[in-house]
């Protein structure tokens, strides 16, 4: 679920960074058909751009290769109470404290959302064909005639009107819109709105699509040749009526001053399209950013970063697997591997007294016997073996004292991270092709104070 609430929050960056643009741009444009497609194109574009991988286009530091093509073990957290100075404890939670609660409440708004549109949808049905005056199958659609003041709708293939309704301009109306699809649209918008519910910009792009379909529908009537005014005239007589199914195609949907200016307005110049170039480089920004991984380690911090080679030395027996087809094991399995380091790191005491967090990146290889060898920290990203997160010298501190303070304690994490890692017994090793192998591994230690 972690994977899918990052991919929710990269979505929404993308669908909103697409769409402001549209309402400065194209909004106010009448081609509308055009601006359907832009509004639908925004949301396709925002599903498909996080999952699509352009780090292999992008040149990599040594840095990104060093930790992206090598099996990298979960972050363990070791982290201390600054209230209470003799306390050393560990947690093997994962980096995931805020992830976690993130996810949770993710969910709960994605059910709750699909909850309500479901129960929406049901109702909807349910409404449609009960209690009708008289029904009318059409070649293209039903239409159904309800008792009172009924604001017309329209959904799938059935129409709504009232005993009173214009029946040609109203039918002619919500079969624009059934001739359009406009519910399929309105449907992909509403699964599209459960997995974006924190989204606002999702909700108005919403409103947006349903605009512009008004606006179509509008267009078509008109071009049939009905009198402007007359149907100007029944817009604002049925501007009273309600209806209580947001998804549906209502008659009255859209501010009404919106839709009579819109017939009103002067063609939009063909040029005007060129405009929609606006979300070319946005998209690419978009792929660029998400080309990171650091994200997705805090979101997920239990997932493995698959490794894309096998490195290779100069003599075949003596070759170090990034991920081999079995991977090297803790002997008991990872929560025993975290519980040992639990019971045998501590705190540094030099960077506990500078006050200095960070994480560390140690590499090492679990050779055929299972024991431990190579072990050397590696540059993480900010191309230091150990990134400082934070350093909590006092303010009137001189300058000089904090960057001795915060050297001293970047260089005792790395030390107490390198000695846990000698330290710990030997792993079941690692198979390949049925054979005993030499594997190679990145742990991340974050330190953190409390």
């Amino acid at each position: 679920m972690g994977a899918l609430t990052l991919y929710a929050i990269k979505s929404s960056i993308v669908l909103a960074l697409l769409y402001l643009p549209y309402t400065l741009l194209l909004r106010k444009e009448t081609f509308h058909a055009f601006n359907r497609i832009m509004l639908l194109t925004i949301i396709i574009t925002s599903l498909v751009t996080p999952c699509v991988d352009v780090s292999d286009l992008l040149p990599s530091s040594p840095v990104q290769e060093a930790i992206s093509n090598v099996v990298t073990l979960p972050t363990l957290i070791v982290e201390v109470s600054l209230s209470s100075p003799k306390v050393e404890s560990t947690s093997y939670l994962g980096e995931a404290g805020w992830g976690v609660w993130l996810v949770l409440i993710y969910i709960i708004g994605m059910l709750l959302l699909l909850l309500w549109k479901v129960t929406g949808m049901i109702r909807l049905m349910r409404f449609i064909p009960r209690g009708c005056l008289w029904t009318d199958n059409m070649k293209e659609a039903t239409v159904y005639c309800h008792a009172g003041n009924v604001s017309p709708f329209s959904w799938m293939r059935s129409i709504v009107i009232g005993e009173r309704d214009a029946k040609d301009i109203v039918l002619a109306h919500e079969l624009a819109h059934i001739r359009m699809h406009h519910s399929w649209d309105t449907l992909f918008v509403s699964l599209v709105e459960v997995l974006q519910w924190f989204n606002p910009c999702i909700w108005m792009l919403d409103a947006s699509l349903r605009e512009v379909h008004e606006y179509e529908a509008d267009d078509a009537v008109l071009r049939r040749g009905i009198s402007a005014r007359d149907y100007q005239l029944l817009l604002i007589e049925k501007a009273v009526a309600r209806t209580p199914y947001p998804m549906v195609n209502a008659f009255r949907h859209s501010l009404l001053k919106n839709r009579i200016t819109m017939m009103t307005k002067k063609k939009s110049s063909s040029w005007a399209r060129l405009k929609v170039l606006y979300a070319v480089p946005l998209t690419l920004v978009a792929l660029a950013a998400f080309a990171s991984q650091q994200m997705e380690e805090k979101m997920d911090p239990l997932t493995f970063i698959n490794n894309k080679r096998v490195v290779t030395t100069s003599e075949p027996e003596d070759q170090v697997y990034d991920k081999p087809e079995v991977l090297p094991e803790f002997s008991g399995g990872q929560g025993e591997m975290w519980s040992w380091i639990s019971k045998n790191i501590k705190y540094p005491q030099q960077a506990l007294q500078y006050g200095v967090e960070g994480r560390v990146y140690i590499q090492f290889v679990v050779e055929k016997d299972g024991s431990i060898s190579n072990i050397k920290p590696i540059a993480g990203p900010g191309g230091r073996a150990v990134v400082v997160t934070a350093y909590k010298a006092k303010n009137d501190t001189p300058e000089e004292q904090k960057k001795e303070g915060e050297d001293k304690g970047r260089e005792a994490l790395q030390e107490e991270a390198i000695r846990v890692v000698k330290a710990m017994p030997n792993w079941i090793p690692g198979r390949d092709k049925g054979k005993t192998v030499r594997t190679k591994f990145v742990m991340p230690v974050m330190f953190r104070l409390n």
